[in-house]
């Protein structure tokens, strides 16, 4: 933001100082490594001791007025710097921006440095005179930005001031506060002064908030704590926004306060949250109408089936040996699709229970887990001739019977897709998940969490399915080439989620599957709570 002070501002703040004096506080005051230079020749006339140090100049070389910025400055990056300057003249004075540039000390090193330019005016009996002020972030991985070429990082730097922010800050006792640009962007005022009064900024507050936001201030003053709070703002024309506002206060002297807020426009994320929030809860109770819906058909159905098995049954045990021709052939198909109907209804029902399931998270041995489900697939294992490794596994809370049901269903997933030309082989295994792997999976990086994995070299799929295949009813063969009802992997989806994890899979046509499931170690009650 531009600086613009006259003789009378200067006097009316108590400052009718010489205009050297008044640019040597002005940097002395700025963060960081800073200069000021005067535009009509790039002479630093002022520079705080942090540049000195940095850069190693004196101060009686930049109090003598003779050494330039263009001597500081590499020739490659002269251009740069003064079309950047070029800019500013072009644009109304409030506007400030950021380049990158590297400086040369006085003993030859040169370092690469973020570049904020910002000029300054000063009014003199009438004259202006046309100062820039210059700060210097050093380029290291203390402030680290996350791009290669000068052009993105200026334009990521730029942004920093188009952000919906400001600042206001006021120290107690004072008839008036001094208020950045953001501010009267923010508020619509059409003002640029660095002045306004704390009444024309509590006018956009209705009664309420203003009594809100006099007891946090007061809190402040007698700096009980820091506050941070969303409250709504009537702008003109009745628009109401929400403003984000964080207040701190400082020490001012012996007695006074110095009160700062950082004030942001959070309306636009408001409504974005407002309608996830609103979108979250329709998909929930959608959700579950569906699972209700299953549940009940699923149970309903159940008993008509029943009896069309039973009486087949009866039809094959009393008149099989009258049936002729195809007869006794339709019977046995319509037993069959009998059974595969049964098989895709407990399916159905297994599915919806997984959310409505009471049984308790407790810690377990994902070792023993898999022992169960080795047993229970032995005559599998067996007949299909497969090989079934497992590296050593660790615990986690979890419900025992799910998690014997998901090995069970990816395990036998590998047999059933297995390459009848060459023995089957399934491995699992265990690791912890990586930070990387965390921010990959949108997973908290305060908690724990292992990598359960199943790989075969089986007959594999294509990576375009690899969604699809999780999907209720979703097939990638066809019934008579490998039975099942199409729910198995959704199943398995399901009860990793209800777990407060992810699953997913990997996979090359002839080249095997590998499955991955990432498990909490501990379980998150409010997360179970929510579900």
């Amino acid at each position: 933001m531009a600086t613009h002070v006259s003789e009378m501002e200067k006097a009316n703040r108590g400052q009718a100082i010489p205009e050297a004096m008044f640019l040597t506080l002005l940097v002395q005051s700025m963060p960081g490594c800073a200069i000021i230079i005067r535009n009509s020749d790039l002479k630093i006339v002022a520079a705080n001791a942090r540049f000195e140090h940095t850069l190693n100049y004196s101060h009686q070389e930049i109090l003598s007025g003779e050494l330039s910025f263009a001597d500081v400055l590499c020739p490659d990056f002269l251009s740069r710097f003064l079309s950047f300057r070029e800019k500013i003249k072009a644009r109304s004075t409030d506007k400030s921006s950021y380049f990158v540039s590297k400086l040369r000390s006085t003993n030859g090193t040169v370092n690469e440095y973020f570049t904020h330019l910002a000029p300054v005016v000063l009014d003199q009996g009438g004259d202006q005179q046309l100062f820039s002020t210059i700060l210097l972030h050093a380029n290291n991985s203390s402030y680290e930005i996350p791009f290669s070429s000068f052009e993105a990082r200026e334009l990521y730097l730029s942004q920093l001031e188009k952000d919906e922010f400001g600042i206001v800050e006021w120290v107690t006792g004072m008839s008036t506060c001094f208020v950045s640009m953001g501010i009267n962007r923010l508020i619509g005022s059409g003002q640029t002064t660095a002045e306004m009064a704390p009444q024309l900024l509590l006018s956009f507050f209705t009664d309420f908030q203003r009594r809100k936001l006099q007891v946090y201030c007061r809190k402040l003053i007698a700096h009980t704590s820091d506050f941070e709070i969303n409250i709504p703002v009537n702008l003109r024309l009745s628009e109401e926004r929400t403003f984000n506002i964080e207040g701190r206060s400082f020490e001012f002297g012996a007695e006074r306060k110095k009160l700062v807020f950082c004030v942001k426009d959070i309306t636009r994320e408001q409504v974005i949250h407002q309608n996830y929030l609103r979108k979250v809860k329709e998909l929930k109770e959608s959700n579950k109408e569906l699972e209700e819906f299953a549940y009940v058909a699923s149970h309903d159905l159940q008993e008509p089936l029943r009896k069309i098995s039973t009486f087949c049954d009866r039809l094959v045990t009393r008149y099989g040996d009258q049936l002729q021709g195809d007869g006794i052939q339709y019977l046995e198909r319509a037993l069959a699709s009998a059974e595969n109907m049964r098989v895709l209804i407990n399916d159905l029902l297994e599915f919806s229970r997984i959310s409505k399931t009471r049984q308790p998270f407790e810690l377990l041995d994902l070792n023993l887990v898999f022992r169960v489900v080795k047993s229970d697939l032995e005559l599998l294992l067996d007949e299909s001739g497969a090989r079934l490794n497992c590296s050593k596994l660790t615990e986690i809370e979890g419900v025992r019977s799910q998690l014997v049901q998901l090995l069970s269903n990816v395990i036998g997933n590998a047999i059933k897709f297995r390459d009848k030309g060459r023995t089957t082989v399934i491995n699992v295994g265990a690791a912890s998940v990586t930070n990387k792997e965390k921010v990959e999976n949108e997973l908290s990086i305060d908690e724990d969490y292992i990598r359960l994995t199943v790989s075969d070299n089986g007959i594999g799929f294509d990576d375009i399915y690899a969604s699809r295949i999780f999907q209720i009813f979703q097939r990638l063969h066809g019934k008579t080439d490998y039975p099942g009802s199409g729910i198995g992997l959704a199943i398995c989806k399901r009860i990793v989620e209800y777990h407060g994890g992810r699953m997913f899979a990997t996979s090359k046509p002839g080249q095997g599957a590998n499955f991955t499931m990432i498990f909490p170690v501990k379980q998150n009650v409010n997360f179970r709570n929510d579900l």
